[in-house]
């Protein structure tokens, strides 16, 4: 059987997106489990520089997400001067991924009226610019299945016309056979808590819940907080802020911050959790996380606000455990739970096997075929 051109266009940079990790751990699947297609994993600036050189009616499978206009702009030029390409695009952030066609507004500073102004261009030309943008037959992924509904509502607004919408589990961050999960409860339990900080990933949410209780002089029912990452300029000052409340609540013992993890490393991290806390605010947009899949990679339950995405992602007390609100209230509930140990962590294993199975990487590496013979 011949070989079918498959040109991955994603980003290559993981400091600077989870997408690229993501597109890294596709490709690696793809290239074991689905031997017949000659995959080319390419960035913007890459594909671009070699568009005139790929093979004709190749395939092109694309990472979109809100950060990447360059991906954005490179497939507008590709359907302009090659349009012979059968295009599957995934949008991670779903219903939202048009950006500009002008690259000088996409730099525009983070001052907010400027990001402002930014998004009212977007919007007042979506339309215009997703027509410009998309050929005829173009179909796209959601990694989440209400993502999927989303943007298949969206696009049937702004384009008039339905369009195809596939559902693919965002895959594991290794292959078969996973790593060793923990079988019993570290005393004090031990949460965890990695990836790029920002205000809405709700790390003060963790903070706050371990100063109310050690105010309450029940310091007994603190979690041991192991905290890995980093914020760019924009948010240092929101860390540092998170820092000095340690500080000065005399929680060192109890809250340890550290650097962002490389991938290589992620599985030791996760062997020495209980579970992995995603505290995060409930965002505009509907977006697997990588942060998710790496802890059910190393078979870790997670305990995560109960936002849109995470509910549709995780069955409470199944898999993990959805937290109700975004008060810090809710998780320092959590955290004396956890200290009464009735928390059962092998209760989540035949959650966590399933989810495992369904984002194996010879699954997805199935499913993707099946799209592209769709």
């Amino acid at each position: 059987m011949p070989e079918q051109p498959f040109i991955h266009l994603a980003p290559k940079d993981a400091h600077r997106t989870g997408i690229a990790s993501y597109a890294d751990t596709l490709h690696a699947a793809l290239s074991k489990y689905a031997p017949s297609l000659s995959l080319i994993r390419v960035d913007a600036s890459e594909f671009l520089r070699d568009l005139s050189c790929f093979p004709k009616r190749a395939i092109v499978w694309a990472e979109l997400g809100v950060n990447e206009g360059e991906t954005f702009r490179a497939l507008r030029h590709q359907k302009r001067l090659r349009p012979d390409f059968k295009r599957f695009i995934t949008i991670h952030d779903s219903p939202r991924f048009v950006h500009s066609p002008f690259e000088w507004l996409e730099n525009f500073d983070t001052s907010l009226w400027r990001r402002v102004s930014r998004r009212a261009f977007n919007l007042a030309f979506e339309p215009l610019v997703l027509r410009a943008t998309l050929q005829h037959d173009d179909e796209f992924i959601c990694l989440t299945t209400l993502g999927g509904t989303m943007l298949q509502e969206r696009l049937s607004r702004l384009l008039w016309r339905r369009t195809t919408v596939h559902f693919l589990p965002h895959v594991l961050y290794c292959d078969e056979p996973f790593p060793k999960r923990p079988q019993q409860l570290h005393k004090p339990a031990r949460l965890g808590f990695f990836g790029f900080i920002t205000p809405n990933k709700g790390l003060h949410l963790l903070i706050d819940a371990a100063v109310s209780l050690k105010q309450a002089q029940r310091e007994a029912q603190i979690p041991h907080l192991i905290i890995r990452g980093r914020a760019s300029a924009s948010y240092a000052a929101y860390l540092e802020e998170q820092k000095q409340k340690v500080q000065q609540a005399e929680l060192t013992s109890w809250v340890q911050f550290g650097d962002f993890i490389p991938d290589q490393e992620l599985p030791l991290f996760l062997s020495e959790i209980d579970f992995l806390a995603l505290p995060y605010d409930a965002p505009p947009v509907i977006a697997a996380s990588g942060v998710l899949q790496w802890a059910r990679t190393c078979g870790v339950p997670v305990v995560a606000s109960a936002t849109p995405a995470f509910s549709s992602l995780i069955t409470h007390n199944r898999d993990g455990i959805l937290i109700p609100s975004a008060e810090f209230a809710t998780w320092e509930d959590f955290y004396i739970a956890l200290s009464t140990q009735n928390l059962v962590i092998n209760a989540f294993e035949s959650g966590i096997d399933a989810c495992q199975r369904e984002s194996s990487w010879q699954s997805v590496s199935e499913k993707v075929q099946r799209i592209l013979g769709a």
